[in-house]
């Protein structure tokens, strides 16, 4: 026997479904917990509610932000991350066009390193090809001539629990819109971050007036961590670091990737000297730029001092960033 299927009641429980993770997403993005992210199935009606809720309680700040993925009617709420995530991206994409210029003006082509520009927390976003998704990436680098401007480079930057997540994204921008390299940067803090309980750390006025140099002299014990203050830990320690570069080959559609170790068991283990990522000036800049035909396979490399001090300031204002978030 076949049963009778109401198609107006599954309607309802399909809504009723829709309402309650509706409600979840909403709880999430209110309490607004630093440094989470939440994923869940939701009509595209009730995205754009969420979205708008998003921009009645937080403006046009970026964080948090909700990313809608249309192929899979998934939306995926970011609250604000660690000053690591923000200040390696911005830091990274910052020395990425100046190297990308000193390439450029090194073989005469001095006039085209204005238009290789960061693009920051782009306002550009992956609505085209097949995953037709909504997605901000932490950083990147853009090719922009007059009112024509190309992503060419995106940087995404986490820590390690969400490392699947990331290499989504990596896939959501080589398949999904014109960019063709992808750098993401993943972090392991060992052990895991624990906030105090509220009202443990007692500071005084100087406290509320310390800057993050001060705090860091104070508290650092090591180069990667720990950052130890007020008999709580900060900062624990940067166990692990990696970049791994994603790529889009140009005719036959096809990603590579390919890993590159920067720390390994807290320890820096690239050196001083300038290094190579697998970066060349083509991924900067579009395959219809003849100017740069001869040059397209010349390397892009960066300071292994400079990658360093990076990951070294970003670690010491993420322990700041979490001690006077308390005050």
């Amino acid at each position: 026997m076949t049963a009778d299927i109401d198609f107006n009641v599954a309607a309802s429980a399909k809504t009723e479904i829709d309402q309650q993770l509706y409600q979840t997403a909403l709880d999430f993005l209110v309490t607004n917990e630093p440094e989470q992210y939440l994923e869940v199935k939701l009509s595209f009606e009730s995205y754009k509610a969420l979205e708008e809720q998003a921009r009645n309680i937080y403006g046009d700040k970026k964080y948090p932000d909700v990313d809608y993925c249309e192929t899979s009617s998934t939306v995926t709420i970011y609250t604000i991350p660690t000053y690591l995530h923000g200040h390696i991206s911005a830091v990274l994409q910052n020395e990425l066009c100046n190297a990308v210029g000193d390439v450029l003006k090194r073989n005469g082509r001095q006039q085209l390193a204005a238009h290789v520009r960061p693009s920051g927390e782009s306002t550009e976003r992956a609505r085209w090809g097949q995953h037709r998704a909504s997605k901000t990436p932490d950083g990147g680098i853009v090719y922009e001539i007059e009112e024509d401007s190309t992503l060419t480079v995106v940087i995404e930057t986490g820590v390690s629990e969400v490392y699947e997540k990331l290499k989504e994204n990596m896939t959501v921008w080589l398949e999904g819109t014109e960019c063709g390299t992808c750098i993401l940067v993943c972090l392991t803090e060992t052990p895991k971050y624990r906030s105090p309980k509220p009202g443990a750390i007692q500071c005084s006025d100087s406290g509320f007036r310390m800057s993050v140099g001060t705090f860091s002299r104070a508290s650092s014990h090591g180069p990667f961590g720990p950052y130890i203050h007020k008999g709580h830990t900060w900062f624990h320690v940067l166990e692990s670091a990696f970049a791994e570069l994603y790529k889009r080959d140009a005719f036959s559609g096809k990603i590579s990737s390919q890993k590159y170790q920067l720390v390994r068991d807290g320890n820096y283990v690239l050196g001083e000297d300038e290094v190579d990522l697998g970066l060349i000036i083509g991924d900067f800049i579009p395959t219809d730029e003849s100017a740069v035909a001869d040059i397209r396979s010349t390397p892009i490399q960066l300071s292994g001092e400079v990658i360093s001090e990076v990951l070294r300031a970003g670690i010491a204002r993420t322990a700041f960033q979490r001690f006077s978030s308390l005050l």
